[in-house]
C-alpha cells in the first residue's frame, strides 16, 4: 500500500520554460547585505514594546530573588485551639 518510492531515481533539470527564462534581477538593496535595513514603524513600535517587557520582567525577577523577611507573628490557630472550639458529631438515631 502506498505510494512506491524509487530512490534510485535521478532528479531531472529544469523543464522548457524555465530553460528559456532570463536569471532574475535582485534589486541593490537585496543583493547588498552590508547596508543596514530600517525598520518600518509598525516594527519600531514592537521593539519598543518588547524591550519594556523585558525592562518589567527583569525588574520583577530581581524583586523575586530578594529574602523574605519574618516581622509579622503566625496568626493560625494551632491544633490544640482548633479541637476545643470544635464540637463533637452528634450521632442520630434510627427509628
Amino acid at each position: 500500500m502506498g505510494r512506491k518510492v524509487d530512490r534510485e531515481k535521478v532528479k531531472r533539470g529544469p523543464g522548457k520554460k524555465s530553460k528559456r527564462q532570463q536569471d532574475p534581477v535582485l534589486p541593490k538593496y537585496l543583493s547588498d547585505p552590508a547596508k543596514p535595513k530600517t525598520l518600518s514603524s509598525h516594527q519600531k513600535k514592537r521593539l519598543k514594546k518588547a524591550l519594556e517587557r523585558d525592562a518589567e520582567k527583569a525588574a520583577a525577577k530581581s524583586k523575586s530573588k530578594l529574602p523574605k523577611q519574618k516581622n509579622e507573628p503566625d496568626t493560625s490557630l494551632s491544633k490544640q485551639q482548633l479541637g476545643n472550639n470544635e464540637k463533637a458529631p452528634s450521632k442520630k438515631t434510627s427509628m
